[in-house]
């Protein structure tokens, strides 16, 4: 029932002029954080790039229409999104991450 998974990555840059430190990540270089999510399909559904790479991928999540979604839906977010009875419990789709990103329910 895994409709998804979601994760960021650091795309490197040249050293900013402006703020240069909120761009340096904790790997010891320049960047900025690109979340994506990856459907069931292995397709990406969503993507967004605009947090210097200083940025935690939760306050990414937190500022992206990735989040707006989930706050505001009333469906589903996925076009696989079904529920599934598994031993007497119903189960939906769900979109997996590591740590980062918060348990929620829509």
């Amino acid at each position: 029932m895994c409709a998804g998974a979601i994760d960021g990555s650091h795309i490197p840059i040249v050293t900013p002029s402006m703020d240069p430190a909120a761009y340096y990540n904790c790997e010891g270089w320049h960047s900025v954080v690109l979340q994506a999510v990856v459907d069931h399909n292995f397709c990406f559904s969503d993507m967004f790039v605009r947090w210097p790479g200083h940025t935690h991928d939760a306050r990414v999540l937190a500022n992206s229409s990735l989040d707006r979604k989930t706050e505001q839906q009333t469906g589903y977010l996925f076009a696989c999104d079904v529920s599934k009875n598994v031993d007497g419990v119903e189960v939906q789709a769900h979109l997996v991450g590591d740590v980062a990103y918060r348990l929620r329910t829509s």
